[in-house]
């Protein structure tokens, strides 16, 4: 999939990045056991390689899978808000303007391994 700023997606098209860094395995089951409690925040992110999108915030895991058995490797799925780059052109997402800018409310899927931290992440509205 092309993920270049020059290409038109539509809003329900899945936007896919790899994750270069993120949460170990305790920081992701405390973020799905807190999904849905809005008086607790955990910390848990991802960075995400390129220059599309300078943060994700809001993340809540509203569903975990052992993707093959480990216990290191999961598929995540749920919701956050993904902070874009200023500089790169988005008017295909339907943004809103908050503290840190501006931001898209997306629903993610994601492939992520605790062992060395690396994954994929797909957001779609």
């Amino acid at each position: 999939m092309n993920t270049s700023a020059n290409s038109k997606k539509s809003s329900t098209e899945k936007r896919i990045f790899n994750i270069s860094n993120g949460p170990g395995r305790d920081i992701l089951f405390d973020a799905f056991k807190y999904a849905y409690n809005n008086k607790v925040e955990i910390p848990a992110s991802f960075a995400i390689e390129g220059n599309e999108i300078s943060s994700i915030t809001k993340l809540r895991i509203q569903s975990i899978e052992h993707e093959d058995g480990s216990g290191e490797s999961f598929n995540l799925f749920g919701t956050c808000h993904v902070n874009f780059d200023a500089d790169v052109d988005h008017s295909d997402v339907e943004l809103k303007t908050g503290s840190l800018g501006s931001y898209a409310s997306c629903s993610f899927q994601a492939y992520y391994s605790v062992r060395n931290r690396k994954g994929t992440i797909s957001f779609y509205q």
